[in-house]
């Protein structure tokens, strides 16, 4: 009685000692498996900071290139407004000094004639006066009649100089309004290319403060994300804990009938397994056995074929040798 109480104890504590082994192993695997949960939290939380980094990374850049964009702009604009400035006064000096170098040589040419109109007059009058018909100190009517021709001549001269000085006057006045106008419409580009800066530096900084709170919120997600993956796996641990010495509890409680049929469960799955490898190894001997009868049918059917090679290398010797004894005769006598 005593050793039998003695192999149930035994019994018992081995079956409790693999309890144990296989809870402990169970909760190995589970640590594992939380650790690697963990782990895989941890690298994702680590992308999603370096994520967060090139995006703050990013938004420096954006706010740099928005400001090289507006000092770009400012100095685009200042460009512009020197540039059309000196443009402006450039043309008008040029079309000024144009004006007046126009003026000057029509002047010039105007008194050219005026003085080569006068100076003929003046020879004329004093030719006709002093050699003519010998009357000193009076005008013939036909000189003058020439004396009017000529004054008329010369007012017509003038009158046309100054048909063209005022029509050069116009046309530089129609070149300054031309010239305004396509000022303003520089201008007006410039305003608009202005306005669509302005516009396209509103975006920029829209889509930077986009990109700061899509930052914030993975920020937000992945903390919220390790804060309920920390929550889950106390909660597993603390059940876990509380399963394995619910289980200790349970198999320290068992009965003596449970053990026993638990015993005779053991016992007949024991002997299944052993039937079952029972039958396999039966299958595998009578497997052998055809394997084995096949091997002896090949290896007599390779010593036959030696056999049968043998004789034929033997009748092929003898043959060779008869043809040499024929061929040595007929050389002897010949």
């Amino acid at each position: 009685m005593k050793k039998l109480m003695e192999e149930q104890r035994v019994k018992f504590q081995q079956e409790l000692d693999l309890k144990e082994k296989e809870n402990t192993q169970n909760l190995r695997e589970i640590s594992r498996e939380h650790k690697q949960k963990v782990g895989t939290l941890w690298a994702d939380y680590r992308d999603a900071m370096n994520e967060a980094k090139i995006l703050a990374h990013m938004v420096k850049e954006s706010d740099k290139e928005v400001c090289d964009l507006k000092k770009e702009i400012q100095t685009l604009k200042e460009t512009c407004q020197k540039s059309a400035e000196e443009e402006m006064k450039k043309l008008m000096e040029e079309q000024r000094v144009k004006f007046q170098q126009e003026l000057d040589l029509k002047e010039k040419e105007n008194t050219q004639i005026l003085q080569e109109m006068s100076r003929e007059h003046k020879q004329k009058r004093c030719h006709e006066r002093y050699e003519s018909s010998g009357t000193h100190g009076e005008l013939r009517d036909e000189d003058i009649c020439d004396l009017k021709k000529e004054n008329q001549t010369l007012k017509e001269s003038r009158q046309k100089s100054a048909e063209e000085i005022a029509m050069t006057k116009r046309r530089m006045e129609e070149q300054s309004v031309q010239f305004q106008q396509e000022l303003g419409e520089k201008q007006e580009e410039i305003e608009q290319l202005r306005i669509n800066l302005k516009k396209n530096h509103e975006e920029n900084e829209q889509d930077v403060c986009e990109l700061k709170k899509k930052h914030q919120e993975a920020i937000m997600r992945v903390k919220h994300e390790m804060q309920q993956c920390r929550l889950e796996c106390n909660v597993r641990e603390k059940l876990l804990k509380e399963a394995c010495q619910r289980s200790g509890k349970e198999v320290r409680a068992m009965s003596r009938q449970e053990i026993h049929s638990e015993r005779q469960t053991m016992y007949s799955k024991f002997e299944e397994y052993k039937k079952e490898k029972t039958e396999v190894l039966e299958e595998q001997k009578i497997k052998l056995q055809r394997i084995m009868e096949e091997r002896d049918q090949l290896q007599e059917k390779v010593k036959e074929l030696q056999k049968k090679l043998f004789t034929e290398i033997i009748q092929e010797a003898g043959e060779a040798q008869q043809q040499g004894r024929s061929f040595f005769s007929r050389s002897k006598s010949c």
